[in-house]
Protein backbone atom coordinates (compact mmCIF):
# COMPACT_ATOMS: atom_id res chain seq x y z
CA UNK A 1 0.00 0.00 0.00
CA UNK A 2 3.31 2.58 0.36
CA UNK A 3 3.56 1.99 -2.96
CA UNK A 4 0.37 3.68 -3.67
CA UNK A 5 1.61 6.91 -1.76
CA UNK A 6 5.39 6.33 -3.34
CA UNK A 7 4.18 7.20 -6.94
CA UNK A 8 2.63 10.44 -5.85
CA UNK A 9 5.83 11.87 -4.10
CA UNK A 10 6.45 14.27 -7.37
CA UNK A 11 2.33 15.79 -6.80
CA UNK A 12 1.98 18.91 -4.32
CA UNK A 13 1.14 17.64 -1.03
CA UNK A 14 -2.62 18.95 -1.15
CA UNK A 15 -3.37 17.57 -4.22
CA UNK A 16 -6.48 15.02 -4.25
CA UNK A 17 -4.79 12.19 -5.72
CA UNK A 18 -2.43 12.22 -3.28
CA UNK A 19 -4.63 13.19 -0.43
CA UNK A 20 -6.93 10.27 -1.52
CA UNK A 21 -3.63 7.85 -1.81
CA UNK A 22 -2.77 8.60 2.06
CA UNK A 23 -6.33 8.30 3.79
CA UNK A 24 -6.82 4.84 1.34
CA UNK A 25 -3.54 3.41 3.29
CA UNK A 26 -4.36 4.67 6.72
CA UNK A 27 -7.60 2.69 6.52
CA UNK A 28 -5.91 -0.57 4.59
CA UNK A 29 -2.65 -1.23 6.93
CA UNK A 30 -3.28 -3.43 9.63
CA UNK A 31 -3.58 -2.94 13.11
CA UNK A 32 -0.02 -4.60 13.71
CA UNK A 33 1.42 -2.67 11.24
CA UNK A 34 -0.29 0.36 12.65
CA UNK A 35 1.20 -0.05 16.18
CA UNK A 36 4.55 -1.13 14.38
CA UNK A 37 4.35 2.69 12.93
CA UNK A 38 2.99 4.03 16.22
CA UNK A 39 6.53 2.41 18.28
CA UNK A 40 8.57 4.11 15.27
CA UNK A 41 7.21 7.33 15.69
CA UNK A 42 7.70 7.11 19.75
CA UNK A 43 11.22 6.72 18.72
CA UNK A 44 10.98 9.57 16.44
CA UNK A 45 9.69 11.68 19.58
CA UNK A 46 12.01 10.45 22.21
CA UNK A 47 14.86 11.20 19.77
CA UNK A 48 13.64 15.10 19.36
CA UNK A 49 13.34 15.44 23.13
CA UNK A 50 16.96 13.91 23.65
CA UNK A 51 18.84 15.67 21.04
CA UNK A 52 16.43 19.07 20.71
CA UNK A 53 14.62 19.33 23.71
CA UNK A 54 10.53 19.47 22.61
CA UNK A 55 8.15 17.46 20.85
CA UNK A 56 7.70 19.94 17.32
CA UNK A 57 4.21 20.45 15.91
CA UNK A 58 3.59 18.62 12.55
CA UNK A 59 3.83 22.49 11.25
CA UNK A 60 7.89 22.53 12.56
CA UNK A 61 8.77 19.87 9.84
CA UNK A 62 6.91 21.94 6.83
CA UNK A 63 9.12 24.74 7.76
CA UNK A 64 12.71 22.84 7.68
CA UNK A 65 14.78 22.95 4.98
CA UNK A 66 15.73 19.95 2.81
CA UNK A 67 19.31 19.43 4.32
CA UNK A 68 17.86 19.82 8.10
CA UNK A 69 15.39 17.63 7.50
CA UNK A 70 18.02 14.64 6.03
CA UNK A 71 20.78 15.51 9.22
CA UNK A 72 17.91 14.74 11.17
CA UNK A 73 16.92 11.67 9.76
CA UNK A 74 20.80 10.16 9.01
CA UNK A 75 21.09 11.37 13.20
CA UNK A 76 18.00 9.53 13.91
CA UNK A 77 19.27 6.02 12.18
CA UNK A 78 22.58 6.81 14.81
CA UNK A 79 20.21 7.42 17.48
CA UNK A 80 18.50 3.86 16.92
CA UNK A 81 21.61 2.21 16.68
CA UNK A 82 23.66 3.50 19.44
CA UNK A 83 21.56 4.90 22.02
CA UNK A 84 18.56 2.44 21.63
CA UNK A 85 20.62 -0.54 20.60
CA UNK A 86 18.59 -1.32 17.76
CA UNK A 87 19.26 -4.37 15.45
CA UNK A 88 20.88 -2.50 12.72
CA UNK A 89 19.26 -4.72 9.99
CA UNK A 90 15.66 -3.00 11.35
CA UNK A 91 16.79 0.43 10.03
CA UNK A 92 15.20 0.27 6.58
CA UNK A 93 12.22 -1.20 8.28
CA UNK A 94 12.28 1.61 10.82
CA UNK A 95 12.71 4.15 8.72
CA UNK A 96 9.98 3.08 5.71
CA UNK A 97 7.92 3.04 9.39
CA UNK A 98 8.65 6.80 9.80
CA UNK A 99 8.30 8.01 6.22
CA UNK A 100 5.10 6.40 6.71
CA UNK A 101 3.90 8.74 9.74
CA UNK A 102 5.53 11.81 7.88
CA UNK A 103 3.18 10.91 4.63
CA UNK A 104 0.17 10.80 6.93
CA UNK A 105 0.99 13.83 8.59
CA UNK A 106 1.22 15.46 4.92
CA UNK A 107 4.74 16.15 4.96
CA UNK A 108 7.23 16.50 2.33
CA UNK A 109 9.25 13.02 2.48
CA UNK A 110 12.06 13.76 0.01
CA UNK A 111 14.75 13.46 1.87
CA UNK A 112 13.86 9.93 2.43
CA UNK A 113 14.67 9.40 -1.31
CA UNK A 114 18.37 10.98 -1.21
CA UNK A 115 20.91 9.22 -2.38
CA UNK A 116 22.95 9.04 0.89
CA UNK A 117 20.34 8.13 2.91
CA UNK A 118 19.20 5.42 0.94
CA UNK A 119 23.09 4.43 0.40
CA UNK A 120 22.96 4.02 4.57
CA UNK A 121 19.89 2.04 4.52
CA UNK A 122 21.28 -0.64 1.64
CA UNK A 123 24.46 -0.55 3.28
CA UNK A 124 23.20 -1.58 6.94
CA UNK A 125 20.80 -4.30 4.98
CA UNK A 126 23.31 -5.80 3.65
CA UNK A 127 25.31 -6.11 7.13
CA UNK A 128 26.40 -9.80 8.53
CA UNK A 129 22.87 -10.76 10.89
CA UNK A 130 23.06 -10.27 14.27
CA UNK A 131 24.00 -13.68 16.72
CA UNK A 132 21.54 -16.24 17.11
CA UNK A 133 19.55 -15.37 20.16
CA UNK A 134 20.84 -17.55 23.44
CA UNK A 135 17.64 -17.99 25.04
CA UNK A 136 16.66 -21.47 25.46
CA UNK A 137 14.38 -23.35 27.05
CA UNK A 138 15.01 -25.12 30.50
CA UNK A 139 14.70 -29.26 30.93
CA UNK A 140 12.42 -30.86 33.47
CA UNK A 141 15.31 -31.70 35.47
CA UNK A 142 16.47 -28.06 35.68
CA UNK A 143 13.14 -27.17 37.05
CA UNK A 144 13.06 -30.38 39.64
CA UNK A 145 16.84 -29.37 40.11
CA UNK A 146 15.57 -26.16 42.05
CA UNK A 147 12.81 -27.36 43.43
CA UNK A 148 14.23 -30.41 45.36
CA UNK A 149 16.85 -28.21 46.22
CA UNK A 150 14.31 -25.99 48.19
CA UNK A 151 11.58 -28.47 48.97
CA UNK A 152 13.70 -30.03 52.11
CA UNK A 153 11.26 -30.53 55.01
CA UNK A 154 12.10 -27.94 57.03
CA UNK A 155 12.86 -25.21 54.19
CA UNK A 156 12.97 -21.65 54.95
CA UNK A 157 9.84 -20.02 53.54
CA UNK A 158 11.79 -18.07 51.24
CA UNK A 159 13.17 -21.42 49.96
CA UNK A 160 9.82 -22.75 49.78
CA UNK A 161 8.57 -19.81 48.07
CA UNK A 162 11.04 -19.69 45.01
CA UNK A 163 10.33 -23.52 44.62
CA UNK A 164 6.48 -22.84 44.49
CA UNK A 165 6.85 -19.97 42.15
CA UNK A 166 9.20 -22.05 39.47
CA UNK A 167 6.70 -24.74 39.23
CA UNK A 168 4.06 -21.99 38.97
CA UNK A 169 5.94 -20.72 36.02
CA UNK A 170 6.68 -24.14 34.90
CA UNK A 171 3.34 -25.63 34.51
CA UNK A 172 1.56 -22.41 33.80
CA UNK A 173 3.82 -21.18 31.21
CA UNK A 174 4.22 -17.73 32.63
CA UNK A 175 6.07 -14.89 32.14
CA UNK A 176 7.95 -13.36 34.78
CA UNK A 177 5.46 -10.51 35.13
CA UNK A 178 3.03 -13.00 36.11
CA UNK A 179 4.87 -14.85 38.86
CA UNK A 180 8.02 -12.69 40.23
CA UNK A 181 8.20 -9.38 41.10
CA UNK A 182 11.67 -6.48 40.15
CA UNK A 183 10.53 -4.27 43.13
CA UNK A 184 10.20 -5.43 47.16
CA UNK A 185 7.61 -3.60 47.18
CA UNK A 186 4.51 -4.70 43.98
CA UNK A 187 3.52 -2.30 42.08
CA UNK A 188 -0.26 -1.39 41.82
CA UNK A 189 -0.39 -2.30 38.22
CA UNK A 190 1.14 -5.94 38.97
CA UNK A 191 0.12 -8.92 37.04
CA UNK A 192 0.93 -11.01 39.40
CA UNK A 193 -2.05 -13.93 40.95
CA UNK A 194 -3.44 -12.47 43.87
CA UNK A 195 -4.12 -14.35 46.91
CA UNK A 196 -7.45 -14.66 46.15
CA UNK A 197 -6.90 -15.57 42.29
CA UNK A 198 -5.84 -19.24 43.39
CA UNK A 199 -8.41 -21.15 44.91
CA UNK A 200 -9.19 -24.62 45.80
CA UNK A 201 -12.23 -26.57 44.93
CA UNK A 202 -13.10 -29.29 48.17
CA UNK A 203 -13.86 -32.73 47.43
CA UNK A 204 -17.11 -32.69 49.13
CA UNK A 205 -19.30 -32.33 46.31
CA UNK A 206 -20.34 -28.78 46.97
CA UNK A 207 -18.35 -27.15 44.70
CA UNK A 208 -17.00 -24.69 47.21
CA UNK A 209 -13.93 -22.87 46.29
CA UNK A 210 -11.78 -21.66 48.89
CA UNK A 211 -8.96 -18.34 48.22
CA UNK A 212 -5.63 -19.74 49.04
CA UNK A 213 -5.58 -17.95 52.08
CA UNK A 214 -8.34 -19.77 53.39
CA UNK A 215 -7.28 -23.01 53.48
CA UNK A 216 -7.56 -25.44 57.17
CA UNK A 217 -8.40 -29.17 55.91
CA UNK A 218 -6.20 -31.74 54.94
CA UNK A 219 -4.65 -32.27 51.36
CA UNK A 220 -7.14 -35.12 50.65
CA UNK A 221 -10.27 -32.51 51.21
CA UNK A 222 -8.94 -31.06 47.81
CA UNK A 223 -10.35 -31.71 44.90
CA UNK A 224 -8.44 -29.22 42.33
CA UNK A 225 -6.94 -26.01 42.34
CA UNK A 226 -8.04 -23.55 40.10
CA UNK A 227 -5.98 -20.01 38.92
CA UNK A 228 -7.91 -17.13 37.39
CA UNK A 229 -5.69 -15.48 34.78
CA UNK A 230 -6.71 -11.98 34.26
CA UNK A 231 -3.82 -9.95 33.05
CA UNK A 232 -2.29 -12.68 30.93
CA UNK A 233 -0.30 -12.04 27.45
CA UNK A 234 -3.00 -11.66 25.06
CA UNK A 235 -5.94 -11.80 27.24
CA UNK A 236 -8.19 -9.09 27.17
CA UNK A 237 -8.11 -6.66 30.45
CA UNK A 238 -10.29 -7.92 32.90
CA UNK A 239 -12.03 -10.72 31.23
CA UNK A 240 -9.74 -12.83 32.40
CA UNK A 241 -9.35 -17.11 31.95
CA UNK A 242 -9.61 -20.14 34.51
CA UNK A 243 -7.37 -22.63 34.70
CA UNK A 244 -7.32 -25.64 37.17
CA UNK A 245 -5.93 -28.54 38.06
CA UNK A 246 -6.93 -31.62 39.78
CA UNK A 247 -5.38 -32.57 43.01
CA UNK A 248 -5.02 -36.25 42.30
CA UNK A 249 -3.91 -38.33 39.44
CA UNK A 250 -5.74 -41.19 37.41
CA UNK A 251 -4.23 -43.64 40.26
CA UNK A 252 -5.49 -41.68 42.81
CA UNK A 253 -2.03 -40.31 43.98
CA UNK A 254 -1.47 -36.96 44.94
CA UNK A 255 -0.11 -34.03 42.12
CA UNK A 256 3.33 -32.76 42.97
CA UNK A 257 2.68 -29.00 41.39
CA UNK A 258 -1.01 -29.20 42.79
CA UNK A 259 0.59 -30.62 46.56
CA UNK A 260 3.21 -28.11 46.82
CA UNK A 261 1.31 -25.28 46.04
CA UNK A 262 -1.57 -26.63 48.97
CA UNK A 263 2.29 -26.83 50.78
CA UNK A 264 2.27 -23.24 50.34
CA UNK A 265 -1.25 -22.12 50.85
CA UNK A 266 -1.23 -23.77 53.96
CA UNK A 267 2.29 -22.47 55.21
CA UNK A 268 2.27 -18.99 53.86
CA UNK A 269 0.65 -15.94 55.90
CA UNK A 270 -0.92 -13.49 53.32
CA UNK A 271 -3.91 -10.97 52.97
CA UNK A 272 -6.58 -11.33 50.51
CA UNK A 273 -4.54 -8.66 48.01
CA UNK A 274 -1.41 -10.14 48.69
CA UNK A 275 0.56 -11.71 46.04
CA UNK A 276 0.05 -15.12 45.82
CA UNK A 277 3.57 -16.21 46.25
CA UNK A 278 4.25 -13.53 49.16
CA UNK A 279 4.17 -14.13 52.52
CA UNK A 280 4.09 -12.40 55.58
CA UNK A 281 6.65 -12.39 58.99
CA UNK A 282 6.60 -9.40 61.44
CA UNK A 283 3.94 -7.21 59.66
CA UNK A 284 6.57 -6.88 57.01
CA UNK A 285 5.57 -8.50 53.44
CA UNK A 286 7.77 -10.06 51.69
CA UNK A 287 7.52 -11.43 47.90
CA UNK A 288 9.02 -13.78 45.14
CA UNK A 289 11.62 -11.43 43.41
CA UNK A 290 13.10 -11.58 39.68
CA UNK A 291 16.49 -11.80 40.55
CA UNK A 292 16.05 -14.68 43.11
CA UNK A 293 14.31 -16.70 39.85
CA UNK A 294 17.06 -15.20 37.89
CA UNK A 295 19.82 -16.60 40.68
CA UNK A 296 18.13 -20.10 40.88
CA UNK A 297 18.18 -20.82 36.81
CA UNK A 298 21.74 -19.61 36.40
CA UNK A 299 22.97 -22.21 39.77
CA UNK A 300 20.63 -24.92 37.94
CA UNK A 301 22.29 -24.45 34.41
CA UNK A 302 25.85 -24.08 36.18
CA UNK A 303 25.10 -27.95 37.91
CA UNK A 304 24.24 -29.23 34.51
CA UNK A 305 27.11 -28.06 32.72
CA UNK A 306 25.11 -25.51 30.68
CA UNK A 307 26.72 -21.61 29.58
CA UNK A 308 24.56 -19.57 31.92
CA UNK A 309 23.95 -16.86 29.16
CA UNK A 310 21.83 -19.38 27.81
CA UNK A 311 18.87 -19.11 30.31
CA UNK A 312 16.49 -16.46 31.55
CA UNK A 313 13.64 -16.23 33.20
CA UNK A 314 11.49 -16.73 30.23
CA UNK A 315 13.69 -19.84 29.58
CA UNK A 316 10.95 -21.11 31.79
CA UNK A 317 7.85 -19.89 29.72
CA UNK A 318 9.49 -21.52 26.69
CA UNK A 319 10.00 -25.49 28.49
CA UNK A 320 6.49 -26.73 28.27
CA UNK A 321 5.81 -25.93 24.85
CA UNK A 322 8.49 -27.38 23.71
CA UNK A 323 8.08 -30.33 25.39
CA UNK A 324 4.77 -30.80 24.13
CA UNK A 325 6.08 -29.84 20.65
CA UNK A 326 7.93 -33.06 20.87
CA UNK A 327 5.03 -34.89 22.00
CA UNK A 328 3.29 -33.86 18.91
CA UNK A 329 0.80 -32.42 20.89
CA UNK A 330 -1.88 -30.43 18.60
CA UNK A 331 -0.70 -26.96 17.88
CA UNK A 332 -4.27 -25.63 19.31
CA UNK A 333 -3.15 -27.02 22.53
CA UNK A 334 0.15 -25.47 22.71
CA UNK A 335 -1.52 -22.28 21.56
CA UNK A 336 -4.03 -22.54 24.35
CA UNK A 337 -1.16 -23.46 26.88
CA UNK A 338 0.63 -20.20 26.06
CA UNK A 339 -2.37 -17.99 25.44
CA UNK A 340 -0.82 -17.19 22.00
CA UNK A 341 -3.07 -16.09 19.39
CA UNK A 342 -1.06 -17.48 16.43
CA UNK A 343 1.40 -20.17 14.96
CA UNK A 344 3.99 -17.75 14.69
CA UNK A 345 4.22 -16.17 18.11
CA UNK A 346 3.69 -19.77 19.99
CA UNK A 347 7.25 -20.98 17.52
CA UNK A 348 9.15 -18.49 18.98
CA UNK A 349 8.93 -20.36 22.24
CA UNK A 350 9.57 -23.69 20.67
CA UNK A 351 13.01 -25.62 20.23
CA UNK A 352 13.96 -28.44 18.33
CA UNK A 353 14.41 -31.51 20.27
CA UNK A 354 15.96 -35.06 19.37
CA UNK A 355 12.51 -36.33 19.69
CA UNK A 356 10.85 -33.77 17.14
CA UNK A 357 14.16 -34.89 14.32
CA UNK A 358 13.75 -38.46 14.68
CA UNK A 359 9.91 -38.00 14.42
CA UNK A 360 11.07 -35.62 11.32
CA UNK A 361 13.01 -38.48 9.62
CA UNK A 362 10.25 -41.62 10.41
CA UNK A 363 8.00 -39.22 8.11
CA UNK A 364 10.67 -38.40 5.75
CA UNK A 365 11.86 -41.92 5.21
CA UNK A 366 8.00 -42.84 5.09
CA UNK A 367 7.19 -43.81 0.72
CA UNK A 368 3.14 -43.17 1.42
CA UNK A 369 2.93 -39.49 2.60
CA UNK A 370 3.38 -38.31 -0.67
CA UNK A 371 3.38 -40.09 -3.84
CA UNK A 372 3.11 -40.11 -7.25
CA UNK A 373 -0.81 -40.09 -7.22
CA UNK A 374 -0.15 -37.35 -4.97
CA UNK A 375 1.47 -35.24 -7.61
CA UNK A 376 -0.86 -36.04 -9.95
CA UNK A 377 -3.70 -34.62 -7.99
CA UNK A 378 -2.56 -31.81 -7.16
CA UNK A 379 -0.77 -30.47 -10.24
CA UNK A 380 -3.22 -31.23 -12.79
CA UNK A 381 -6.78 -29.99 -13.45
CA UNK A 382 -9.39 -30.93 -16.03
CA UNK A 383 -9.12 -29.37 -19.28
CA UNK A 384 -12.13 -27.51 -20.95
CA UNK A 385 -11.08 -28.18 -24.55
CA UNK A 386 -13.47 -29.98 -26.21
CA UNK A 387 -12.68 -32.94 -28.17
CA UNK A 388 -13.33 -33.88 -32.08
CA UNK A 389 -15.30 -37.15 -31.92
CA UNK A 390 -12.55 -38.29 -34.62
CA UNK A 391 -9.78 -37.45 -32.60
CA UNK A 392 -7.03 -40.01 -30.87
CA UNK A 393 -8.54 -40.17 -27.29
CA UNK A 394 -5.81 -38.76 -25.42
CA UNK A 395 -5.31 -36.62 -21.84
CA UNK A 396 -5.99 -32.74 -22.42
CA UNK A 397 -5.74 -32.01 -19.09
CA UNK A 398 -3.33 -28.91 -18.04
CA UNK A 399 -0.43 -28.42 -15.44
CA UNK A 400 -1.57 -26.19 -12.72
CA UNK A 401 0.78 -23.76 -12.75
CA UNK A 402 1.33 -21.73 -9.04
Amino acid sequence: MLRIIYLFLDITIDHPLKLQAIQLARTSVSMNTQNSYRSTWSKWELFYQQYFGCTPPDNHYRTLAYTQFLDQLLMFVSYCVFELKTNIRSIPRIMSALRYSFLIKRIDCSAFDDPFLRAVKQGVARMPAPPHRVRLPCTLDMINYIIDLNTTPNAPLHNLMLATGISLAYHLCLRSSEYVTKTIVPIDDSHQFKTTEVEFMLNDGSLTLLASNKLHCPYSAIKLVKFSMLHAKNIRRDYGVPIWFSATDKDHQPVPFVQLLFRWATTSTRHDSDPFLSFRANHILHCLLYKTIQSALKSSAKHFNFDEAWFTTHSIRMSVPTIARAAREPTSTILHMGRWKSVPSSMRYQEQSTSVNDHIISIASNPTYFTSEDIILSRTLASRALRSKNSVQKSTSTVRRY
